[in-house]
């Protein structure tokens, strides 16, 4: 008799294949799938009951009655594999509850707890959800032991009446595998775990009426061993001054994110981090109190490489520029990678001061435009200068920066500052304004070309001000280009006739065609025809062309040559 071939599989492939369908489900549904499947057959349920990874993952709602039943029947089939443990301390608003059951539910967490705690020198995984403190701090009350392969703690709370503080009592040796913490909603205070967390994540999900510094240091000081820090909370809660003595050392410190708080200098402040490599952080309001602190950041970091900046969404339109506060510049010799976006106009005078003579990549969205041009002149070793709806009059005396190492720019909104820049390396340029009060775009376009003769290989247009003459002017020299895109502009026919290649009778050289070196090009909302874009394709067979006409004209995008 012919043997099904899935009954000739080894027993550890049949493991594998039923692990994957657990990926269907997470929790204790993970582990629902797998009933099902093991009434298929005996062979199915054999292997299914025999395979411990299968039953490493407990999930269990303490709501249900069979919350123990069911960790005590995982545990079991368990074997010895190390464990994932996940709790979710969620029945008082479920349904009517009787005195009875109400008694039981507050005897469940003990009962848990007794049924886990012997296991936990296998945990590998925490994580739990609660909407009751005083529940899920007594189940850690009774879990006090040993974890040593705990690599990974996630706890919770569903409870916007005030953030809640627990002790994490689980212990740890000096050996062990490094710790990622991720808490919502709730202040973990660690024991000896705490030197052992090297990634936390913390985040506020509510609207507080109470500061929060001195919790935040209680948290920061167990974790001495920080690596990565995240730290967010809703936009705009306050933080509580600090006394000159509440200051947290972090050595290991090099990835720290801080969003969301109206005054982060007291926490920023406290912090000592001097092997920070990478700093992201949001202020919806900035004050000359985070000046000094980020002053001080910046010149006490040398490993300092990536800076992301945020601020308010308020855009104010600056009468005029005034000069700097003082003669004194912050200097970041260290960083590459700098992001600014949306800062208070408190912020401009920190900003004009600062020098990054080392940075290669710059991004500034929705800022004055007289910052980005004092941070573009502070290095010679741009390599990517992305900026974005900057608002405020140039610098009145702007000259020209020489930027050899450049090869990429994006302009989005305006294009005032590309009058300064000199980039004779450039191979991306991406001009995207939508700005129809300016009709100097194509002059500033054509006079960069002119200054810099870059060897572009990219170029994107979309703007309504460039018209045929301006974009065959272009692409007349820059004979290198591989990548054109155009969009929204008013470009017609004539430009798809000037990129036409002559009948085979009429060619000769590479320079009979403009752009030879096309390989894709893009036309979106042009006044093109379908007509005219068919003949430019049907000329040259090696590009890839993409047309999308206007949407009035209800036609479908088309692509020749793919």
């Amino acid at each position: 008799m012919t043997v099904a071939l899935i009954n000739r599989l080894p027993t550890e492939i049949l493991s594998h294949i039923f692990q994957s369908c657990q990926y269907r489900g997470w929790g204790d549904l993970a582990v629902l799938i797998l009933f099902p499947i093991s009434r298929v057959c005996r062979l199915w349920r054999e292997v299914i009951q025999g395979c411990p990874a299968l039953w490493s993952d407990i999930y269990v709602r303490a709501s249900s009655r069979r919350a123990e039943a069911q960790a005590a029947y995982q545990l079991e089939r368990a074997g010895s594999t190390l464990l994932s443990i996940g709790i979710q301390f969620y029945w008082r608003d479920e349904y009517k509850w009787t005195e009875e059951e109400v008694a039981a539910a507050d005897a469940r967490p003990l009962q848990l707890a007794d049924a886990l705690r012997d296991t936990m020198p296998r945990w590998q995984s925490f994580r739990m959800e609660f909407s009751q403190p005083h529940d899920i701090q007594s189940f850690l009350d009774n879990c006090v032991g040993y974890t040593p392969n705990l690599s990974d703690i996630s706890i919770g709370a569903h409870n916007d009446s005030g953030l809640p503080t627990l002790f994490i009592p689980f212990l740890r040796p000096e050996s062990g595998p490094p710790v990622v913490a991720s808490f919502v909603n709730v202040f973990p205070v660690f024991s000896s775990l705490g030197a052992n967390v090297t990634e936390l994540n913390f985040r506020v999900e509510y609207h507080l009426e109470q500061p929060l510094t001195v919790d935040f240091i209680d948290v920061l000081s167990s974790c001495p061993n920080l690596a990565l820090c995240h730290l967010q909370v809703r936009t705009g809660l306050a933080m509580s001054d600090m006394s000159a003595s509440s200051v947290v050392s972090l050595p290991r410190l090099a990835n720290l994110t801080v969003i969301g708080f109206r005054d982060p200098e007291h926490l920023l402040g406290a912090l000592r981090a001097d092997a920070l490599r990478r700093l992201y952080f949001h202020a919806p309001h900035y004050s000359p109190a985070l000046r000094s602190v980020l002053q001080r950041i910046f010149r006490a970091c040398p490993l300092l490489t990536a800076v992301g900046i945020a601020g308010s969404v308020r855009v104010v339109d600056e009468p005029s520029i005034p000069g700097p506060l003082t003669s004194e510049w912050t200097s970041s010799p260290s960083v590459t990678y700098f992001c600014l976006e949306f800062m208070d106009p408190v912020a401009h005078p920190f900003l004009r001061q600062l020098s990054l003579p080392q940075a290669q990549v710059l991004e500034i969205r929705n800022t004055i435009c007289d910052v980005a041009y004092t941070l573009m002149s502070s290095s010679i070793h741009l390599a990517s200068v992305s900026l974005s709806n900057l608002f405020g009059a140039p610098p009145q005396h702007m000259h020209i920066l020489a930027l050899p190492n450049l090869l990429s720019i994006k302009f989005e909104g305006r294009l005032d500052l590309l009058r300064c820049i000199s980039a004779p390396n450039l191979s991306e340029l991406s001009l995207s304004l939508h700005n129809p009060a300016s009709s100097s775009h194509p002059t500033l376009m054509r006079g960069f070309i002119e200054r810099s003769h870059p060897p572009l290989r990219i170029l994107h247009l979309n703007d309504k001000q460039f018209a045929d003459e301006d974009i065959i002017w272009c692409l007349q020299r820059l004979p290198l280009i591989e990548e054109l895109g155009v969009a929204y502009t008013p470009m017609s026919d004539v430009t798809l006739r000037a990129l036409e290649a002559p009948p085979l009778s009429q060619q000769g050289t590479d320079a009979d065609v403009l752009l030879p070196r096309l390989r894709l090009a893009n036309f979106t909302e042009t006044c093109t025809t379908a007509e005219g874009f068919a003949t430019l394709a049907a000329s040259r067979n090696t590009v890839t062309w993409k047309h999308h006409p206007r949407k009035a004209t209800g036609s479908a995008p088309a692509i020749a040559n793919q």
